[in-house]
């Protein structure tokens, strides 16, 4: 049984580096012949799991969503609607929002309101320092009108190559892509890891097949732990890979 379908895109101004070289594209493909033949996870345990660039990518859309935008705070349902300038995530953790970041290809120079776009850091070093608000949520809320509309992610680089964040790990799942319903207001989720590989002594070992991860997308910033040197930049965003402890792995 495969694991399942998987892409690596980028974005580019001037083709300047081979098409393996960019993006993900080489390591997915490597991934892929080894992802032909999968194994079950056997039983559940709660450890590490390192998420990649475009799995981090789709959960800072979630956490974006869930806690920092119009809708949940003109609610009134998202948790974090008192916690700007709190210490919300794990203090390695900087997120900013950079549309004009000229490394990226993907960004745009104004706002859906029409205000001319500025960068903003979302999270530094574990705080909150900004919501994703229009100027209607803010007119609504009482709060600022964010510098720009969400998306266009970049996060600080760590201190841990990406071998060693592998190698300190005794067992854990490492985590391509996520498959799942939108979080609850809380920000509990549940959904399948796919192309994901076990973790096991500090190596990367068997694609898994059907494997469940669930958690709680505040302890999941929180519980970052590491956070690699290495980036990858696809034009859209520049992530690295980061490492958070206590996430629920299922199999059969």
């Amino acid at each position: 049984m495969t694991s399942s379908f998987n892409a690596s895109d980028f974005f580019f101004r001037c083709p300047d580096r081979p098409f393996m070289d960019m993006g993900m594209t080489r390591q997915l493909i490597e991934q892929t012949r080894r992802q032909v033949r999968t194994c079950a996870v056997e039983g559940k345990f709660e450890g590490p799991v390192i998420f990649t660039p475009p799995c981090l990518e789709d959960i800072l859309g979630m956490i974006e969503d869930n806690f920092l935008s119009d809708r949940v705070l003109i609610s009134g349902a998202s948790p974090y609607k008192n916690r700007l300038n709190d210490k919300v995530a794990s203090d390695i953790l900087t997120v900013a929002c950079r549309p004009l970041d000229q490394d990226l290809v993907c960004g745009y120079f104004s706002t859906s309101d029409g205000y001319p776009a500025e960068n903003m850091n979302l999270i530094e070093k574990g705080v909150l320092r900004n919501f994703v608000l229009s100027r209607y949520g803010a007119a609504k809320t009482g709060l600022a009108r964010s510098a720009n509309d969400g998306g266009c992610y970049v996060v600080d680089a760590g201190h841990t190559p990406l071998e060693k964040m592998i190698g300190d790990i005794k067992q854990g799942l490492l985590v391509n892509r996520f498959s799942g319903g939108s979080p609850g207001v809380d920000g509990d989720f549940t959904g399948v890891a796919k192309n994901s590989f076990l973790i096991k002594d500090g190596m990367i070992a068997d694609a898994v097949s059907e494997t469940m991860i669930s958690g709680n997308l505040m302890q999941l910033l929180q519980s970052v732990s590491a956070v690699s040197s290495e980036r990858v930049n696809n034009g859209a965003y520049i992530l690295p890979w980061v490492k958070v402890e206590g996430i629920t792995v299922s199999g059969k």
